[in-house]
């Protein structure tokens, strides 16, 4: 899914490609916390996910209004 996002949203640049370590980062801790037995995401890579999925939701709003409110 991240690879099919990238082709289609970043590299076509309806979005910014700074997303791409924004997502990159994310499914790497997420996979390792599912697998590696005594991984803890730190108080502050927490935050700056957070505020990054933050930015990153207003940024994909931002185009889904653009796209479909403005016809």
């Amino acid at each position: 899914m991240i690879a099919r996002f990238t082709l289609n949203y970043l590299k076509t640049n309806l979005l910014s490609r700074e997303w791409s370590a924004l997502i990159t980062n994310a499914s790497l801790i997420r996979s390792r916390s599912d697998y590696e037995d005594f991984f803890v995401c730190s108080a502050s890579d927490t935050e700056r996910l957070m505020d990054g999925a933050k930015h990153f939701l207003s940024d994909v709003e931002g185009y889904l209004e653009k796209r479909y409110l403005e016809v």
